[in-house]
């Protein structure tokens, strides 16, 4: 099974419970909406997902587990 970490409507959530919307972020960052949009959505951008992760009090890796290969041997059977 493939874990892919939270759902975006997750983080969107956790992002409006802190009292920060895309476009605040945009102009924090001095970078576009469509940029935060997307870096929440798939984890694209490095600065986005710093940003976010720190925001929410979660690990970037918990966040978009995806992005992350994991450094787990598989078991052998």
């Amino acid at each position: 099974m493939t874990v892919l970490g939270w759902h975006p409507q997750d983080i969107i959530a956790a992002i409006k419970k802190q009292g920060w919307t895309h476009q605040q972020i945009a102009d924090h960052l001095e970078i576009s909406r469509a940029t935060v949009s997307l870096g929440v959505r798939t984890g694209c951008s490095p600065v986005v997902r710093k940003f976010v992760a720190n925001l929410i009090g979660v690990s970037e890796q918990e966040l978009w587990t995806h992005r992350f290969p994991s450094t787990e041997m598989p078991n052998d059977k």
